[in-house]
């Protein structure tokens, strides 16, 4: 699992898929379980974290 959370994290800031895109992409099937993952990996959700990341 830490794995593919690790391929999310290079995926997500510079991508225009959606979360359940993503989270589908890297074997997850259910979003929520998918975001409450990358939540306590990362400290932060999906969104948050592509926000961080986005160029003004």
């Amino acid at each position: 699992m830490s794995h593919r959370l690790s391929q999310t994290c290079l995926l997500r800031p510079f991508s225009d898929l959606t979360v359940a895109a993503i989270a589908f992409e890297v074997g997850i099937d259910h979003v929520s379980h998918f975001i409450d993952l990358f939540k306590k990996r990362v400290d932060m959700t999906p969104l948050a974290y592509r926000k961080r990341w986005q160029r003004p």
